[in-house]
């Protein structure tokens, strides 16, 4: 029996297009994190460029990143701006779901139904919890996509007027 005989039994199953399908889901969450994280990056250099003071420390984490910008346009901020304060608060009470997409191992299973549930678990690096898991079921899955593509969206526009707000300034 070659290779070949071994595997395609196991390709195209139910079991194999519901792992695939989670792994494609979980791959276009990352690169929305991706995204997230370097228009946040850019923004700060852009601010630090004119005038807020950069942080001390090097903001190495997703999280320190949105936490710095949010600061920066908070109403004690160097640009006081609201929308975009609330999407940076949003993403910064999001960022254990963040870590978990991004940095858990995962299990994929079906339910009876034949909708799929993906299944993550990492360990926080500086919480108290011993491991943080969550089950995300495909219509969950499909939502959370939705919501990240239109958060990029919206902080592309919203970073967009804050430095036509720099430049009138």
């Amino acid at each position: 029996m070659s290779f070949e005989e071994q595997i395609a039994p196991a390709v195209g199953t139910p079991e194999a297009d519901a792992a695939s399908d989670a792994a494609r889901w979980r791959g276009q969450c990352v690169d929305c994190y991706a995204q997230i994280e370097f228009l946040v990056g850019t923004a700060l250099r852009e601010i630090w460029a004119v005038g807020h003071k950069s942080p001390s420390q090097p903001l190495f984490t997703y999280r320190t990143k949105i936490a710095s910008l949010r600061d920066a346009v908070g109403e004690d901020g160097f640009f006081h701006y609201k929308g975009l304060f609330r999407t940076l608060d949003e993403l910064y009470g999001a960022c254990d779901r963040r870590n978990l997409i991004v940095h858990s191992t995962g299990a994929v299973s079906q339910t009876p139904a034949g909708e799929w549930v993906w299944t993550g678990c990492y360990i926080p690096p500086d919480k108290d919890a011993d491991i943080v898991a969550e089950a995300i079921t495909r219509s969950g899955a499909d939502q959370l996509e939705r919501r990240l593509r239109r958060t990029i969206q919206r902080l592309t526009a919203q970073l967009s007027h804050m430095r036509k707000k720099a430049v009138t300034k």
